[in-house]
């Protein structure tokens, strides 16, 4: 089981934003309870957020998205459809503000820097809707891949390696 990293264990050289922020195809949250990712069962159930909004809004898509991230300041998300399949089952997405005084940096995973962890129940502030996933992305510069089933394993492998060969496959997809 990990460490819980409390708001005061923040390193003092990570500036403590003043909101962080979630994205979600949910819109009628009421509270953020921790849960387990399943991308990562290793780690202890959290509510997961960043204070970097273009992150936040990129994971409104993680319903669709099979991969995704940085790699060299790129953001990308890579879906398994086609466009057109999933420009159809686009329902838009929702941005939650959160208070951010239960919430630490999830040091050493994820977005490093870029994604705190509250392990306590949490009340959003606000929601902000948006009528299409597609049009954010692209909209903010992330790098939008429709991929196949076969790509989805090749790129899992190349997360988990060298960020040039991965940006070099993300390059020969455009």
């Amino acid at each position: 089981m990990n460490e819980k990293l409390q708001p005061e264990t923040v390193d003092s050289k990570i500036e403590r934003p003043p909101y962080v922020y979630h994205g979600s195809v949910d819109g009628d949250v009421v509270t953020f309870v921790p849960r387990s990712a399943t991308e990562r069962p290793d780690e202890e159930a959290a509510v997961y957020a960043s204070p970097n909004i273009e992150i936040a809004k990129q994971s409104m898509a993680n319903r669709f998205v099979t991969n995704g991230g940085v790699v060299n300041g790129r953001h990308f998300v890579c879906i398994p459809l086609t466009k057109e399949n999933f420009i159809k089952k686009d329902t838009g997405g929702y941005l939650y503000k959160l208070p951010c005084d239960s919430f630490a940096p999830n040091e050493g995973r994820g977005f490093g820097d870029d994604e705190w962890v509250s392990y306590e129940d949490v009340h959003p502030l606000s929601v902000e809707y948006f009528p299409s996933l597609y049009d954010v992305l692209i909209g903010q510069g992330t790098e939008v891949y429709f991929i196949t089933s076969k790509q989805v394993g090749e790129i899992e492998q190349l997360q988990d390696g060298d960020p040039e060969e991965l940006e070099r496959y993300l390059n020969a997809l455009k």
